[in-house]
């Protein structure tokens, strides 16, 4: 899925419905969303989020954070419980590897007191991750 949104226009502009099991149905173009294109009225919304992969950190907590840009712009938290399932899916990853990768999630848009968005990775949320040289 996150191959045909990073290369296909179509696919992403689709009125095809796709079903998740216990969200419903969704309609492609409205369901899943650029990092570059997220506005303020998908905040709180469940939905397909992803993009390019600018920047990666690990804070003082130990969560994961990809970030796609500057301030303004998204970040996903990779929660600490889901790490091991990322080492499973893709090996050992360097933070420099995942510069340049893109990242898709499904789950929850939401912001913080400071305005920034950001979505969290966690034991019942779903991604998908594609490195630079896949």
């Amino acid at each position: 899925m996150l191959k045909r949104l990073i290369v296909t226009v179509s696919f992403r502009e689709s009125i095809q419905t796709i079903v998740l099991p216990k969200h419903g149905e969704h309609i492609v173009r409205d369901f899943f969303q650029n990092y570059t294109e997220i506005t303020k009225q998908q905040i709180n919304l469940y939905g397909g989020y992803w993009g390019l992969v600018d920047d990666a950190r690990i804070d003082s907590q130990g969560t994961l954070w990809f970030n796609s840009g500057r301030r303004e712009n998204v970040s996903v938290a990779f929660d600490t419980i889901k790490l091991p399932s990322l080492y499973e899916d893709y090996g050992y990853i360097d933070l420099e590897d995942l510069l340049g990768s893109y990242l898709l999630v499904i789950g929850t848009l939401k912001v913080t007191q400071f305005n920034k968005k950001y979505i969290t990775i966690d034991k019942t949320h779903h991604y998908a991750l594609r490195l630079p040289n896949e």
